[in-house]
Parts: structure tokens; C-alpha cells; sequence
């Protein structure tokens, strides 16, 4: 904590990044549900959030990584592409 804290700019500038990475993904997912679209576009949605995971680093790749097995929480078009992940 005292390594952050000591960082308040460096904090401040990976959150917006965080959120600048994830913002576009997020609009589409809910237009994609608001529009009752999520059938259709899931393949492409879970590639994306795999991608996206990827970009934001290694702490989210193993999220998607431990997520690849999750049967129970996820869609097998999801499962796919986070199953991806373990390469």
C-alpha cells in the first residue's frame, strides 16, 4: 500500500489506461444487450474481451486465464477464447 501511495500520478494514469482499454468493449456489450444482440455477437465479444485482457497485462491474463475453466460461470464461446489464454 505504501508503494501506491507514494505513486498517486502513476495510480491515477493505469486506472484511466484500465478504463480507456475497457470503455469500448463495455459500450458494445450493452448495446448488444440492450438491442437483444448478445446470441449473435457473443463469439466476437468473448474474442474481444480476451484481447482486451491481454492488453491490460498479466494480473488480467491470469483472470482469464483461471476464468478458462469455468463452465459453470461462463459460455463455451468465452471458454474458448480465454482457454486461448493458457498458450
Amino acid at each position: 500500500a505504501a508503494y501506491f501511495e507514494e505513486r498517486p500520478g502513476a495510480v491515477v494514469f493505469r486506472t484511466l489506461d484500465l478504463l480507456r482499454l475497457s470503455l469500448r468493449f463495455g459500450v458494445a456489450f450493452l448495446l448488444d444487450w440492450r438491442l437483444g444482440r448478445l446470441p449473435d455477437t457473443e463469439p466476437r465479444r468473448a474474442e474481444q474481451l480476451a484481447a482486451l485482457l491481454t492488453d491490460c497485462g498479466a494480473t488480467f491474463i491470469k483472470v482469464g486465464q483461471a476464468l478458462s475453466i469455468r463452465a459453470d460461470l461462463l459460455s463455451p464461446a468465452y471458454l474458448d477464447a480465454f482457454g486461448r489464454l493458457q498458450d
